[in-house]
């Protein structure tokens, strides 16, 4: 990342002292609370040593740095489409997670190319289904159990989040793909996070290669019968389905979804 390329991000400082990279500060806290709560620190349990973790809608890496940091050996492939978080998430395994693998493409049940909606103010809903009377719907229950009045986050915060949207057309590829290209042999842990995007990911992973996930952490949307198709997917290729609603989206259509092999 160049002088000038820097000037465009902001720094979120970790407990550890190490330094993210990143296009929203407030935003990437969001994401390490997350964390610190157990949403995906939980999945520490499944990794082992020298595991490799796909991380699917990496964001700027912050999730897959401290993953990685639980077992010797861990080898991240993560990727992002967003061309302003991928320069982060890029900058940050060159500086922190330099075996760490950043691939810049949207993952999808067909090879192509798609429009993703990226949001400066509130990146973390960058999607390739926009769908704004559920990103409403989340945005209003998590700032409702966060005490936040009416009138804010009926108007305010929702509309701020929108400030500034840019819409890029991204490479696509599939999960199989991703497998054969990095030369993946199992996946220890499979974490996705796409915005409304998480059955595409799962419908591009061939019938051959599902032995190949060993345990998969996603966040799901509960809209169009997404969740119950997501889940039922698992279940039909040997998972055990965990769904937990985190307390701050009670109300809201997000769910995190967890899944390891009988």
């Amino acid at each position: 990342m160049t002088e000038r390329d820097s000037r465009q991000f902001e720094k979120f400082t970790l407990p550890d002292g190490r330094a993210i990279t990143c296009t929203n500060e407030f935003n990437t806290a969001g994401v390490w609370q997350e964390f610190s709560d157990g949403l995906y620190a939980r999945s520490v349990a499944v990794l082992r040593p020298g595991d490799t973790i796909v991380d699917v809608g990496a964001h700027v890496g912050l999730t897959a740095l401290l993953l990685a940091g639980t077992q010797p050996g861990i080898r991240v492939v993560a990727c992002e489409p967003a061309p302003p978080t991928y320069a982060c998430l890029a900058d940050n395994f060159f500086r922190l997670l330099p075996k760490g693998v950043p691939v810049n493409t949207a993952i999808g049940a067909s090879a192509g190319t798609a429009e993703l909606t990226y949001y400066p103010q509130s990146e973390v809903m960058t999607t390739l289904h926009v769908d704004e009377a559920d990103d409403r719907r989340n945005m209003e229950a998590a700032l409702r159990n966060a005490g936040v009045d009416d009138a804010s986050r009926r108007e305010s915060f929702f509309t701020a989040s929108r400030s500034g949207a840019r819409r890029f057309e991204v490479p696509v590829i599939t999960l199989s793909q991703l497998i054969e290209e990095r030369r993946i042999e199992e996946i220890g842990l499979l974490k996705i996070d796409v915005e409304r995007a998480e059955l595409d990911v799962l419908r591009g992973l061939q019938e051959r290669h599902w032995p190949l996930v060993r345990s998969v952490v996603a966040e799901v949307h509960d809209v169009e019968g997404r969740l119950d198709e997501f889940q039922g997917m698992l279940r039909d290729h040997g998972f055990r389905i965990d769904d937990t609603q985190q307390e701050m989206y009670s109300g809201a259509s997000t769910h995190m979804v967890t899944a390891n092999r009988v």
